[in-house]
């Protein structure tokens, strides 16, 4: 029997290593990687306590497995993140060592209290009491921690927390200041849609939303992106703007293109009428990307029915975007932002549009 207890635990543990990874996978471990921590520590408090709470016989090597393993995708993911973070000499295995000499120095001591403090303490309440100084102090350590990590490289969050403040006044802030207000709760803080109206999805499937274009659509759409390395879609029913690029883009690159993105969500908004609350914000004492696009979709009529812009303004919309993209990437470099790696999400779709331009040539 306890044979087949063990077998059951692999088998739970091998389950929930599966599920955490098919659900998110790493294009969306990545983005995250600074709320993971906290939440793989309420994940394993979570098994910790229906370990503590299981009847008497139960099989608990089965149960609680479950749980503590889910978070082990996440959980490496994680710890790569912050040891490539902390690395900055290129240091990886160094930074390694430590982390786990310091981990193993920490099992130690731990270890010895527990012998201790099982002598010492006498009686549930007692027990309880101390376990539960154990978790707030646990959560409280763990949460400091990770607002302790600045990180100069942008993730989905930290993305839209740029992009906001830079179209409501035309500053970018610093790393700093981002990491302070990026949310450590899953599902919390700040996304790109709740102020351009539009999810930017990058580097996935086109095939739904061509469903909703036209082949001579399609063609012009092409000839709008023909001299970059991307090309956006617009689906207006889903509120959706498709990122597609070519391979082997650089972080540059796909930078220029979520913001190219982001103002096209925001001018088909505007050329729709819908209101939205980043233009409800704005300062009006001095002009901002989100003035100067709102004055560039003024000189063109706005649409008698919801549809997205006319090929003709995307031109023009294009050079607009190329002089508002040369001032961000300044601002950016300028208040240290990294742009030799990132951690958006951005999945493995990639199109080839090169090839259609040659045969037509």
């Amino acid at each position: 029997m306890p044979q087949i207890e063990v077998a059951l635990s692999e088998q739970c543990g091998s389950t929930g290593n599966v599920i955490a990874y098919g659900r998110g996978g790493p294009n969306e471990i990545a983005p995250i990687f600074q709320s993971t921590p906290f939440f793989v520590a309420l994940r394993r408090l979570g098994g910790f306590f229906r370990e503590l709470l299981l009847p008497h016989g139960y099989p608990d090597s089965v149960s609680p497995d479950y749980l503590q393993y889910q978070v082990g995708v996440a959980g490496g993911a994680t710890r790569a993140s912050i040891t490539h973070h902390q690395a900055i000499r290129d240091n990886m295995a160094e930074i390694s060592a430590k982390d786990g000499s310091q981990e193993t120095m920490v099992n130690l001591v731990a270890s010895a209290l527990s012998i201790y403090l099982l002598q010492m303490l006498n009686g549930n309440v007692a027990e309880w009491s101390f376990i539960a100084t154990l978790i707030i102090l646990h959560i409280t350590f763990n949460y400091l921690a990770v607002k302790s990590l600045i990180f100069d490289t942008f993730n989905d969050q930290r993305m839209a927390l740029v992009l906001k403040t830079y179209f409501n006044v035309g500053t970018v802030l610093n790393p700093v200041k981002v990491n302070k207000n990026e949310a450590v709760i899953l599902g919390f803080g700040v996304k790109v849609k709740n102020y351009c109206g539009f999810k930017i999805i990058v580097g996935e499937s086109l095939q739904s939303v061509l469903k909703r274009y036209t082949w001579a659509d399609v063609t012009q759409v092409l000839s709008v992106y023909r001299d970059k390395n991307y090309l956006l879609l617009v689906d207006l029913e889903k509120r959706k703007v498709y990122v597609s690029m070519l391979k082997g883009e650089t972080v540059e690159q796909l930078v220029a293109a979520y913001f190219h993105a982001v103002c096209l969500a925001v001018a088909t908004s505007i050329y729709n009428g819908v209101n939205l609350d980043i233009y409800s914000k704005r300062q009006l004492r001095h002009p901002t990307p989100i003035t100067r696009i709102y004055t560039f979709m003024k000189s063109y009529e706005r649409a008698t029915r919801y549809s997205n812009i006319p090929i003709n303004q995307l031109l023009d919309f294009n050079d607009f975007v190329k002089q508002e993209y040369a001032m961000f990437d300044t601002a950016l470099r300028i208040n240290g932002w990294s742009l030799a790696s990132h951690s958006l999400t951005v999945g493995e779709w990639r199109s080839d549009w090169e090839s259609q331009f040659k045969k037509d040539r």
